[in-house]
């Protein structure tokens, strides 16, 4: 019983977030996307980019395949937010960012509860051993945070915006 509460919180948190971050990205006219939250640090593109790169490794990090679009790791994962612009165009990373959320919900939907506790990819069986909570359930639970932090530059990014319109 304790477990079906934890996942439902992590995944529950999960899904608000992604939301919130689809209101953001669908509402955000393309111009906009080559903002900066600050100046000098991330554009809007980037973010989009990088949280899709990121969500994408989620597959295999919970043993569901390899990542969608594994073009993006390059310039969203390994290369600086500041090298330049994106070769993708804002429509292909909102669907890119659609199609891998659209994955990892159907995914989770589909795992055994039990599934949720077991071993990542990411770590060895010896390691595990010491470390149980380095499970798949603790992936999601990390990345929401990571989408979280995320979501707070684009808060603030956006009243900017409403502050430049008024």
């Amino acid at each position: 019983m304790e477990q079906i509460v934890l996942v439902e919180m992590v995944l529950g948190a999960w899904n608000k977030y992604i939301e919130q971050l689809d209101d953001f990205f669908d509402n955000l006219p393309d111009d906009d996307f080559d903002l900066e939250v600050y100046p000098g640090k991330n554009r809007v593109r980037y973010i989009i980019g990088h949280l899709t790169a990121v969500n994408d490794g989620i597959l295999s990090l919970l043993g569901a395949g390899e990542p969608l679009y594994p073009e993006l790791i390059d310039e969203f994962l390994i290369k600086s937010y500041r090298a330049g612009s994106s070769g993708h165009s804002i429509n292909d990373l909102r669907i890119y960012w659609r199609n891998v959320n659209r994955t990892l919900t159907t995914y989770f939907s589909t795992m055994p509860l039990s599934e949720w506790f077991k071993k990542n990819a990411g770590i060895s069986e010896g390691d595990f051993l010491r470390e149980p909570r380095c499970n798949k359930l603790n992936i999601v639970l990390t990345k929401t945070h990571h989408l979280v932090y995320h979501l707070g530059q684009l808060t603030l990014l956006n009243s900017k915006i409403r502050n430049m319109a008024s």
